[in-house]
């Protein structure tokens, strides 16, 4: 039988100032966190015994849940999404507005918030969506901008959470995946530009680690490739980044004369990059990004872009969520995008390539 020493005995928690936390439960408990927070909301997987300890315990020492964190839970159903801030990641992009309002707006027609943290990596997220379900303050999640090992996909298979990917099948599952085909746009642009004559193409991009952004590099290795053309890869993770790249690629011995950027923010800087060198775009540098906005339509020239709807991508990610949680098939999505938007910025080679001298 457990004794209470005076330091540990429920008249002396009653007397603390300190409110008796899930953490007091457990350590007095012997058990987890995790094992304390199935007991108390009657999930499964904890046997009687364990459950008539923890109850118990949590009885000596006044335990109840906060008013803070009943109504998280009571008030409303919510679907959580923890955003990575980074350089390296899409919290930088003006477009992720776009899709988080997308988003909101289709779960708030089916009764559901947006439960939004921002987190320092991929290991703070996998936590906020752990501790979250098992304290359940959300009902699902959505996981976006994978990487490889992605811990926040291990924690959601090993808890059983319910979420949607923004990302590949193959590498979403078990869970359901929304996958916006940007590699095949890719690969069209990286098409359209050796179809009108470039046989040196740089593409500038993001983080490799990144899932989508590696499918992207190798679309566009593959279509340069099917062209004879060369492809020359840059890593741009910030502003600083793509301006250098930009710079390097645009002043080497045998300079590219077209130019993919995976962002509307880096070919406007790319195009920037190339006013002060000199370089008259298009007739000496053909530019196409993916994604477009007022800003990259309105520059001087327009910016020739893969218009991404990213507004209708977040209804879609909550439409998934929905579906799931209805009980209802929820199969993976595949978006595909639409073909170039030609305007400005691309035009055939005025020189021949040197290569091909």
């Amino acid at each position: 039988m457990r004794r209470s020493s005076p330091e540990t005995s429920p008249e002396s928690k009653s007397k603390s100032r300190k409110r008796p936390t899930i953490t007091d439960v457990a350590r007095a408990a012997g058990v987890s966190i995790a094992v304390v927070s199935y007991a108390l909301n009657g999930r499964p997987g904890v046997s009687p015994a364990t459950r008539d300890r923890v109850l118990r315990i949590a009885d000596e020492y006044g335990w109840r849940p906060s008013a803070a964190a009943r109504s998280l839970r009571t008030s409303e159903r919510s679907i959580a999404l923890a955003l990575v801030h980074r350089d390296t990641s899409s919290a930088y992009s003006p477009h992720f507005m776009d899709f988080l309002q997308g988003t909101q707006h289709a779960l708030a027609d089916h009764g559901y918030t947006l439960a939004l943290r921002i987190v320092a990596d991929e290991v703070h997220a996998a936590e906020v969506y752990r501790t979250g379900w098992l304290e359940r303050r959300f009902d699902a999640v959505i996981i976006h901008d994978l990487i490889s090992d992605d811990p926040r996909l291990t924690v959601a298979s090993r808890e059983h959470i319910p979420g949607i990917v923004l990302g590949h099948p193959d590498v979403a599952s078990p869970l359901t995946a929304v996958w916006v085909n940007e590699p095949l746009a890719i690969s069209g642009a990286c098409d359209l530009l050796c179809e009108f004559g470039h046989s040196t193409v740089a593409f500038l991009h993001a983080d490799p680690d990144r899932d989508t952004v590696s499918r992207n590099s190798q679309a566009a290795r593959v279509s340069a490739a099917r062209h004879g053309a060369r492809l020359i890869t840059h890593t741009a993770r910030h502003p600083e980044e793509t301006a250098s790249a930009a710079r390097a690629a645009l002043t080497a011995p045998h300079p590219p004369t077209a130019l993919i950027t995976d962002s509307d923010t880096n070919a406007l800087i790319v195009l920037d990059v190339a006013r002060r060198l000199g370089i008259n775009v298009p007739w000496d540098l053909s530019i196409i990004c993916l994604g477009s906005s007022p800003q990259a339509t309105l520059a001087a020239p327009s910016l020739t872009s893969i218009d991404v709807p990213f507004s209708s991508i977040g209804e879609r990610v909550a439409h998934s969520v929905v579906a799931l949680l209805d009980g209802e098939p929820a199969p993976d999505v595949t978006i595909e995008l639409p073909p170039v938007s030609v305007r400005g910025t691309l035009a055939p080679p005025k020189k021949v390539d040197p290569l091909n001298l």
